[in-house]
C-alpha cells in the first residue's frame, strides 16, 4: 500500500512538473511571437519618418522592452524552480 502510494506521488510530482514546464514553454513562446510583432511594427513605422509614427514607434519600443524584461524575468522564475526541484530531498 505504501508503495502504491509513493508511485502515485511520483507521477503526481511528475505531471505537475511536465505542466510547468509545458506553461513555460506556452509562455515563452507568446512572448517571442510579441516580441517579433512589436519589432516588425516598429520598424514599420520608423520607415514612415512621420511624426506621429515616430512617436508610436517610440511608445512600442517602450513595450518592447517591457516584454523582453517580463521574459527575462519568466526564465529566471523558471530556472530558479527547476533548479529547486533537482534538490535533493
Amino acid at each position: 500500500m505504501a508503495g502504491l502510494l509513493k508511485s502515485l506521488v511520483t507521477a503526481a510530482s511528475a505531471y505537475f512538473q511536465l505542466r510547468n514546464k509545458s506553461l513555460y514553454f506556452d509562455k515563452m513562446r507568446e512572448s517571442r511571437e510579441r516580441r517579433t510583432k512589436l519589432i516588425n511594427e516598429i520598424e514599420e513605422l520608423r520607415s514612415q519618418r512621420s511624426n506621429a509614427a515616430t512617436d508610436r514607434a517610440d511608445f512600442l519600443q517602450s513595450e518592447l522592452i517591457s516584454e523582453n524584461e517580463y521574459s527575462e524575468h519568466l526564465s529566471s522564475l523558471f530556472f530558479k524552480l527547476e533548479g529547486r526541484d533537482k534538490s535533493p530531498d
